[in-house]
């Protein structure tokens, strides 16, 4: 399903109203910061995809992207825990 530009941008709007409750409602608990970084990848490979346009990138930027972004998830969900 192919997103037009208003629907990504309120879809990135709800992402971040959803980051912010995440973030006031269970402020102390560990496992939040897994949430809170899921919530802000995806709302970064919207971005990154669609409004930088890399969807006509070659396949290598796309993967790259996505590998080093899991990496860095999981080692801050790591070292937070």
């Amino acid at each position: 399903m192919k997103l037009t530009l208003n629907q990504t941008l309120i879809s990135l709007y709800v992402l971040t109203i959803f980051t912010a409750l995440a973030a006031h409602y269970a402020y102390g608990l560990k496992i939040f910061v897994s949430l809170i970084l899921g919530l802000s990848a995806v709302k970064f490979l919207l971005v990154f995809y669609r409004y930088m346009e890399m969807y006509k990138a070659h396949p290598f930027w796309k993967w790259f992207t996505v590998i080093f972004l899991l990496m860095f998830i999981g080692t801050v969900s790591l070292i937070v825990q």
